[in-house]
């Protein structure tokens, strides 16, 4: 399970960890599932390294966006409060500094890598295989991280902009948790590997 500033931001308001990691791998599989039939999803090693991404036009499908909106009415007022929180942060973020130019963007929606293969450039790896589809097609990617920002603008995004939840909340004792929006622009053929041997 993730575990992030964001995660525990929202975890921290669960019923306990236990029930909010249940109520994650339960929506998280069938999200992984989606992206499996959509071809969208990428994996290393049966699932070591994970990375899971949207094409401009994808939809989801109703069955898996609804089970995940019907996990989320299990969740105790304070944690819907603070996701309702971070999805508009999220969505304040893309509309102010993205646009209409979201719609004609690759997404990547998820990148894990197993505690014990961290290291081993798996992640790397799996967004380089988003990238050069995004290249191949002169499309720009974007994602939101939090603390991961550092990984990313390594492998070639930027930071654009973020925005802080658990600010003014007085149930949440630990430090303000920044929302990072991160882009990527279509490089030339060949410039990927040129810029990190420069790293």
């Amino acid at each position: 399970m993730r575990n992030d500033s964001l995660t525990r931001y929202i975890r921290a308001s669960d019923f306990s960890p236990t029930v909010y990691n249940l109520r994650e791998y339960i929506g998280g599989t069938i999200v992984h599932i989606q992206a499996i039939r959509q071809r969208r999803d990428l994996t290393i090693d049966h699932g070591d390294a994970i990375c899971s991404f949207r094409l401009p036009g994808d939809k989801d499908s109703k069955l898996p966006s609804l089970i995940p909106s019907l996990l989320r009415k299990t969740q105790p007022k304070e944690s819907i409060k603070r996701s309702k929180e971070v999805r508009s942060a999220i969505d304040t973020l893309v509309k102010d500094n993205l646009g209409d130019r979201y719609a004609d963007m690759i997404e990547i929606t998820h990148l894990g890598t197993s505690p014990e293969k961290q290291g081993l450039g798996y992640g790397t790896a799996l967004v380089k295989v988003v990238t050069d589809i995004a290249d191949g097609q002169g499309l720009a990617v974007t994602l939101i991280t939090t603390d991961a920002y550092r990984f990313y603008e390594f492998v070639g995004f930027e930071l654009v902009a973020e925005k802080l939840v658990g600010v003014d909340n007085p149930t949440w004792d630990g430090a303000p948790v920044p929302i990072r929006l991160m882009l990527r622009e279509p490089h030339r053929p060949g410039s990927w590997e040129k810029q990190m041997r420069h790293k």
